[in-house]
């Protein structure tokens, strides 16, 4: 009697789940679009050269704008969390606060002549509409991509990272072709505001009869189900102590460099082009894009064990080949390690929002993601801390290297994390 009815139950949800396939991966080119979009405030060393022409400010002043950005985006990514569990899992209005503040962001941006503009519209109206909309695509692709989470939340961070490279490069041919900076900030918030509207009537999570079929693991013989942990409960567990600093080394390897690659770039060849900057930098965020795919396949067919020692270590090896690039002086060997540095970058971005669906289960997952993800704020230091590195010693090659040491705790944290 009980094998009649399992056989049934299992007939149900896997009709339900053929009739939705195709829609699911509908919603998933959607969300690739959106995450490609707010990924336009990753090229901010990119949108700041400009601003910095006209206005004047130091590296370190355009970089502490870069860090509220990632601090408000952590904090309020924990409201962000709640809304979505409020909401019961529907995203509409997660979508219309992000349409409202990015348009906000940039509209505040485009006036300012001062820091404190910056610092308001880029970093704390900026900050909250990116982690509004970042939050509401994840919670989307974890509810209907059981079997393929990996894989998926790749394809969403592949275009959260592409967005910073192919944007900047629009926002480059506008700026050469004579476009104001000011401008072009106005046209972006207008766009962004426009797309985040129209995703808020499409992006839906399945209905509650819907399931995927198992993951099938290649290498694990069996796959391990995930302790459902409530907030206060992933608190008190080591592995995500061990998560978080990982995280936290991580990020500040990543942003330091992200933050300041065109200023890298212009030490290492100072006769550089705009356009040619613009070319060399976006080069971390597509191989960003192709690293968080890459560790999409490893976490999906090897296990996340592989995914945390992998990524982990390749971030740490670029690094530190990214320092000997800029000591070289060759420019060459600087755009071959940008292209490593950004496989790693890719790799390590997608650890926390995998390891925590795996580790601490799917039902507080909106929450439990963005107490996980406050690392993003925290790590954000490292971009202020190069900028403050840098103006002390006129260089970027010793700064690299002390950054490269943090990365070093990180692997050590990943070599401790375990499955709880």
């Amino acid at each position: 009697m009980d094998t009649t009815i399992n056989t049934n139950e299992e007939v149900v949800i896997n009709t339900e789940f053929e009739r939705l396939k195709n829609k699911r991966w509908l919603l998933t080119i959607l969300g690739t679009i959106v995450m490609f979009s707010i990924g336009i405030c990753y090229a901010w060393s990119i949108l700041n050269r400009p601003m910095n022409a006209e206005l004047g400010f130091k590296v370190s002043d355009l970089a502490v704008a870069f860090t509220i950005f990632s601090v408000v985006n952590s904090i309020f990514g924990i409201l962000s969390g709640y809304i979505i569990r409020w909401m019961k899992g529907r995203v509409f209005l997660n979508l219309i606060i992000s349409s409202a503040f990015l348009f906000l962001s940039f509209f505040i941006s485009s006036l300012a002549d001062n820091l404190a503009l910056i610092y308001i519209g880029f970093g704390v109206f900026g900050g909250i509409g990116v982690t509004f909309a970042y939050n509401s695509c994840l919670t989307v692709a974890s509810r209907w991509f059981k079997d393929h989470i990996g894989v998926v939340n790749g394809l969403f961070l592949m275009g959260y990272g592409l967005g910073s490279f192919l944007i900047g490069k629009v926002y480059s041919a506008f700026i050469s072709n004579g476009s104001n900076w000011r401008d072009v900030f106005l046209y972006f918030g207008i766009y962004l505001a426009i797309l985040l509207i129209i995703s808020s009537l499409l992006l839906r999570v399945p209905p509650k009869d819907y399931q995927t079929p198992p993951p099938k693991p290649k290498i694990r013989k069996q796959p391990i189900e995930a302790i459902e942990c409530t907030p206060l409960e992933l608190l008190k567990r080591k592995s995500f102590y061990y998560l978080f600093f990982m995280g936290l080394f991580m990020m500040l390897v990543s942003m330091s460099i992200i933050s300041n690659a065109s200023y890298i770039v212009t030490e290492v060849s100072p006769l550089t082009t705009e356009a040619n900057i613009a070319t060399i930098v976006g080069l971390i965020s597509i191989f960003n894009a192709l690293g968080r795919i890459l560790i999409g396949f490893i976490n999906d067919y090897l296990g996340v064990r592989y995914n945390i020692v992998i990524s982990t270590s390749f971030q740490v090896f670029a690094i530190f080949l990214l320092g000997f690039a800029v000591m070289s002086g060759s420019l060459a060997f600087l755009i071959i390690c940008f292209i490593l540095f950004g496989i790693g970058a890719g790799m390590t971005a997608t650890l926390g929002a995998n390891v925590t669906l795996l580790f601490f289960g799917q039902k507080h997952y909106q929450v439990n993601i963005q107490i996980v993800m406050l690392v993003g704020g925290l790590g954000s230091l490292g971009a202020m801390l190069m900028g403050f590195l840098y103006d002390s010693m006129g260089t970027f090659v010793w700064p690299i290297f002390i950054i490269g040491a943090m990365g070093v705790l990180g692997l050590v944290s990943a070599l401790l994390l375990k499955r709880p």
